[in-house]
């Protein structure tokens, strides 16, 4: 049990992108005067503000939302880098794109969004 422990502690194993990506929708639900500037929206996207469509992603509407979506997160991440850690980086900066595309091109009612669901599911997929 110790041993188990230790591994799954170790420095060099701990999922710190995924972990830096939790703390950032952290800063965003504990100060939502930055939301409105983060968060996926479809118009201000349309109108050329393209790094909402990675930012949108860590903009959380309460902390129960923001604990369960960063929990799973984590735990997704922190499988990853034992299992894929290259797919698991890259999925950093790819999936959140491709939610965001497919809402923005599929769901053209979709007029706010964040939150780190859609990602999750595609790292889970």
């Amino acid at each position: 049990m110790r041993a188990l422990l230790k591994d799954i502690l170790d420095p060099k194993r701990l999922p710190w992108l995924y972990l830096g990506v939790v703390v950032f929708a952290a800063v965003a639900v504990a100060v939502p005067a930055i939301r409105p500037a983060l968060v996926y929206n479809r118009a201000a996207i349309a109108q050329g503000e393209l790094w909402r469509i990675w930012t949108g992603h860590v903009v959380h509407f309460g902390w129960p939302h923001g604990l369960a979506d960063g929990a799973l997160f984590v735990v997704i991440g922190w499988a990853l880098e034992r299992s894929h850690p290259v797919f698991g980086r890259w999925s950093l900066l790819v999936l959140p794109a491709v939610v965001s595309a497919s809402l923005f091109w599929f769901d053209p009612a979709m007029n706010i969004y964040g939150g780190l669901s859609g990602v999750n599911v595609g790292l889970l997929v």
